[in-house]
C-alpha cells in the first residue's frame, strides 16, 4: 500500500486526511489493490462511506431516515455536489465549496419533495435528517465554523459533481450536455479536476470526442501558452480506457505535439511551458501511452539536454537505465561541467528511492581524487 500511495500523488493528498486514509486502506485490504483509475478509487471511496461503512456499524439508515432509502442517498449526494460547485468559480476562495446550513437545507427540501413526492414540510424535515446522517454517520458532509457545510474532501464534491453531470447526459441521451460543460468551464482552476474526472470514465468514442473538442477549442493565446494542448494531455494521463482503438490519430497528435515543444528552440517557449510539457509527460507512467512517449523522445534524443532525457526516462518506469548512464556522465572527466552538475541534482533526486544509487554517490564523495565541484 505505501507502493501505491508513492506511485499517485493525488492519492497521498487524499491519504494526508485520517478518514480518508482509513477509507483507502480499507479499499486495499478488501480488494488487495487501489484502482489506478481515479475514478474508480472515489467510487469505492464514496460506496464504502456511503454503505459498508454503516454497514460495519451494524446500523441501518431507516432508524434515521424516512422517506430515503440506500439506493437514494448517492444520487441526492451527487446532485448536491454538483449544485454546491455551481456556486463557485475562479478566484474564489470559499465559492463553490462552503455552503450555508438554511441554503442547504432548502436546495435539499426541493430536491426531496420532488424525488420523493411528499409535501414540503415532509421534506423538510427529511433533509435534517439527511444532512446529520450524512455528517455523523458518513462523514462525507463536515460542519465548517458556524452553520456551513462542506464536503469532507474537494475531491469528493468534484468526482460527484463529475458524476451528476455524467448522469444527466444518459438520462437524456445528450453527450452534448458533457460537452458544454467543458466549453463552459475549459480552463477554469474551480473545474478542472470536474472535467478529467468525467473524460475520464466515458466510453472510448465519447472520450475521444471530449479531448478532441478540448484540443480543438482554439482558446485565447494558444499559441503561447497551449493551454488546450496540456489538458488534452492532462486528459491522456487519465488513461481513458481503450482511446487508442477509438481515435489512435489523437494521442498521437497530442504526444507529438508536445514533444515538438520540448524540443523547441524558439524564444516563445519558456522555461515554465517546458516544465509543464515535463510533468504531463512523466504523467503518463503506468499508462496505455508510455512506451509511445519514451519512443517519441528517444526518436529526438540528439535535440534533448542529455540528462532531461534520462530524467524523463527515470520518470518513465527506465529508472535503472537512467541512472546507469547519468552515473556514467557523472564519472566522464571529459563531460562539460553544467552536464555533470545536472547530472548530479538529477541523481540526487532519485537517489530517495535507490539504495544502489546511494552507495554510489557515497563513493563518489569518499573519492578524493574526485573533482571539488562535484564532491560538493
Amino acid at each position: 500500500m505505501k507502493k501505491a500511495l508513492s506511485q499517485h500523488d493525488r492519492i497521498k493528498l487524499l491519504a494526508r486526511n485520517p478518514l480518508l486514509l482509513t477509507i483507502i486502506a480499507l479499499i486495499h485490504r478488501y480488494q488487495a489493490f487501489l484502482p489506478k483509475e481515479r475514478y474508480k478509487l472515489y467510487d469505492k471511496a464514496v460506496e464504502t462511506l456511503i454503505t459498508n461503512w454503516d454497514k460495519n456499524k451494524e446500523l441501518s439508515n431507516h432508524e434515521v431516515l424516512e422517506y430515503l432509502g440506500l439506493d437514494d442517498l448517492r444520487r441526492l449526494m451527487e446532485n448536491l455536489a454538483y449544485w454546491i460547485h455551481k456556486q463557485g468559480g475562479t478566484g474564489e476562495r470559499e465559492g463553490g465549496t462552503l455552503i450555508d446550513r438554511d441554503e442547504l437545507l432548502k436546495q435539499l427540501s426541493q430536491t426531496i419533495k420532488t424525488q420523493k413526492q411528499i409535501e414540503l414540510h415532509c421534506a423538510r424535515k427529511e433533509a435534517k435528517r439527511f444532512v446529520d446522517f450524512m455528517r455523523d454517520r458518513t462523514g462525507l458532509l463536515n460542519e465548517q465554523g458556524q452553520d456551513c457545510y462542506a464536503f469532507v474532501h474537494k475531491t469528493f464534491q468534484e468526482y460527484l459533481c463529475a458524476q451528476e453531470i455524467n448522469y444527466q447526459a444518459d438520462n437524456e441521451g445528450d453527450f452534448d450536455i458533457v460537452l458544454n460543460h467543458i466549453a463552459d468551464h475549459l480552463h477554469d482552476p474551480h473545474w478542472r479536476e470536474v472535467l478529467l474526472l468525467l473524460i475520464a470514465q466515458q466510453k472510448p468514442k465519447k472520450a475521444a470526442r471530449a479531448i478532441r473538442a478540448i484540443l480543438d477549442n482554439h482558446s485565447d493565446y494558444e499559441q503561447w501558452l497551449h493551454r488546450d494542448l496540456f489538458f488534452a494531455g492532462s486528459c491522456l494521463a487519465e488513461n481513458p480506457r481503450d482511446l487508442k482503438v477509438a481515435d489512435n490519430s489523437l494521442p498521437t497528435e497530442i504526444l507529438e505535439s508536445l514533444v515538438k515543444l520540448e524540443v523547441s528552440n524558439s524564444w516563445q517557449v519558456i522555461y515554465k511551458i517546458r516544465d509543464r510539457v515535463f510533468q504531463i509527460l512523466c504523467s503518463l507512467n503506468e499508462t496505455d501511452f508510455k512506451a509511445q512517449v519514451l519512443q517519441l523522445l528517444q526518436d529526438r534524443a540528439n535535440l534533448i539536454n542529455k540528462v532531461r532525457l534520462q530524467k524523463y526516462r527515470a520518470a518513465l518506469g527506465e529508472e535503472e537505465d537512467a541512472i546507469a548512464i547519468l552515473l556514467a556522465l557523472l564519472k566522464d572527466k571529459d563531460e562539460d561541467a553544467d552536464v555533470r552538475s545536472y547530472a548530479i541534482k538529477v541523481l540526487g533526486k532519485l537517489g530517495k528511492v535507490s539504495e544502489q544509487l546511494q552507495q554510489a554517490l557515497v563513493a563518489l564523495l569518499k573519492d578524493k581524487d574526485e573533482d571539488a565541484y562535484v564532491r560538493s
